[in-house]
């Protein structure tokens, strides 16, 4: 006879500001809330065993290795009075809380070529006195998901490079200042961005994307394909916008370049008179409507 599923228990809501003795449970109220917050909760791994515990794990790879091999990760210890409690080696697990960090001096690439699926990643350069032209890459290869479902984390002197790839959280991509996420590909996260978002190709954001004040996101316009950052909900602007490309590519006088769309914008990006310099010297107008970002030459 086949085992019962487990039952799922029920799931309360409260509003803790209206509701500070949680005597009302609103859960029925906000169903796609309780969702979400149920899978939250899960991925935090609340059902294991009593004494489980997660693990702290940093990339020992040399440059151009792989995420997936036991090899290129330190392994955990936690032990006290001669006692040890816990050991965890071998390759990357959901249980494991990972960073990916260059040494002071040099800068390092690690190569995700198969999928990886942690608790929380953080991508940058360690020390406080960083070279200053060290950067730890976390390069995602095309069909590969890199999930940090925390938090991923791309922080100073830190580059995502997506090759076609994805990156996916159950909360946020958050790219500090003094980081960098670049490349075509898939967020499958909430994205804030506090360094850099440069595109070298279609980037589709599958959830909201915010933008803070001294963030920039670049948009690369020439003769090939155009590049444009869609974002599925909606996106809130600050900061730069930014063009590269070839500097013999020439914008057409009043064609329109779409480099953004969302489900709502809302705020403007800062850059002088509304406008944006192509690498050929042309001045562009930053236009705004509801759902889009355009530029015009004038």
């Amino acid at each position: 006879k086949k085992a019962a599923a487990p039952k799922v228990p029920a799931l309360s809501l409260f509003d803790l500001e209206a509701d500070h003795g949680e005597k009302k449970n609103v859960a029925t109220e906000h169903p796609e809330l309780v969702k979400e917050l149920h899978a939250l909760l899960l991925d935090e791994r609340v059902t294991e065993p009593q004494g489980f515990a997660n693990t702290y794990h940093h990339w020992t790879g040399k440059d151009g290795e792989s995420t997936s091999g036991a090899e290129n990760w330190s392994d955990y210890v936690y032990a006290n009075a001669g006692i040890t409690y816990t050991t965890d080696d071998g390759a990357p697990r959901p249980s494991w809380v990972a960073r990916i960090e260059a040494a002071e001096t040099a800068s390092s690439t690690a190569r995700a070529d198969k999928d990886l699926n942690v608790l929380a990643l953080n991508v940058g350069v360690g020390g406080k006195n960083p070279h200053a032209g060290a950067i730890q890459t976390l390069s995602i290869d095309a069909g590969v998901t890199v999930n940090g479902r925390n938090e991923v984390r791309v922080s100073r002197g830190g580059r995502l490079a997506l090759n076609g790839g994805t990156v996916k959280s159950l909360r946020w991509v958050d790219i500090r200042t003094g980081g960098m996420l670049d490349g075509a590909g898939t967020v499958d996260a909430i994205v804030y961005n506090g360094g850099i978002v440069a595109l070298r190709g279609p980037l589709l954001v599958l959830s909201d994307y915010h933008q803070s004040e001294g963030a920039a996101i670049r948009v690369r316009i020439d003769n090939k394909a155009r590049t444009s950052l869609r974002v599925s909900g909606n996106a809130t602007l600050a900061g730069k916008l930014e063009l590269t490309g070839d500097k013999d590519f020439k914008p057409s006088e009043g064609k329109t370049y779409t480099v953004l769309s969302a489900k709502r914008i809302d705020g403007k990006f800062a850059n002088a008179g509304n406008t944006v310099t192509a690498p050929d010297g042309t001045r562009l107008t930053i236009m705004y409507s509801k759902s889009a970002v355009t530029l015009v030459a004038r």
